[in-house]
């Protein structure tokens, strides 16, 4: 099968293509200014595989949480490709993605991503399973996020500035800043497996309202 996925919702452009047993992915840290790069950088990893777009069979892009604007480009990207050339689009949480390389870990796994404004976006997730809500929380309650967990490690490009703001018994908590962009794409090619193409469904996931809302007053 010939997949793209694309992770536009943090400050890392993180992509992958795959066919068949081939894949390869690309990630850079471009501080959220990914529209300019997102659709050569796509354009020269599936060359690398012979591929072009019109011979993919499914996008995976991420959902958030994360940049409101980075989740739109993503999204916008994935869904005008996929509707121009009838290619079926699936849509994964950032969170997830973040999580699943570590899913065989027998601590449990913090994902984490600077909300700005002194929030975090996070969720917990043990032995590759989501316990609770996705969370929007401060640094303070990711401290007892922690303290509730089970040897847990922080999961993310966003970990170091994240550990930084923990209280004090949390700074040295163990992290991981990478991120495995074959995450997002495996995750999605399994959601596709079962449940199928997510066009029609596909909505940003947010945590709060964006700047714009609060300003206007105007709903999520």
């Amino acid at each position: 099968m010939n997949v793209l996925s694309m992770d536009t919702a943090t400050e890392q452009l993180a992509l992958c293509a795959q066919s068949g047993e081939i894949w390869a992915s690309f990630s850079i840290n471009r501080g959220l200014q990914h529209s300019p790069a997102l659709l050569p950088q796509a354009e020269r990893l599936l060359a690398q595989l012979g591929l072009t777009a019109s011979d993919l069979q499914l996008i995976v892009c991420s959902l958030g949480p994360g940049s409101f604007t980075g989740i739109r480009i993503g999204l916008a990207t994935a869904m005008g490709i996929g509707q121009a050339r009838g290619i079926p689009v699936v849509g994964i949480s950032t969170l997830d993605a973040i999580a699943r390389p570590w899913e065989c870990r027998e601590g449990d796994v913090v994902p984490v991503i600077d909300a700005r404004k002194g929030r975090i976006y996070t969720a917990l997730y043990r032995s590759g399973v989501r316990e609770g809500d996705y969370r929007d929380i401060s640094p303070e309650d990711l401290g007892i996020l922690l303290s509730e967990a089970r040897a847990p490690i922080l999961a993310g490009p966003d970990a170091p500035r994240i550990r930084s703001l923990l209280p004090p018994a949390w700074q040295n908590v163990p992290m991981v800043d990478s991120i495995d962009p074959r995450a997002l794409l495996r995750l999605g090619m399994e959601a596709y497996r079962t449940k199928g193409a997510s066009d029609n469904a596909l909505r940003p996931l947010y945590l709060r309202k964006s700047e714009a809302e609060l300003m206007s007053g105007k709903k999520a």
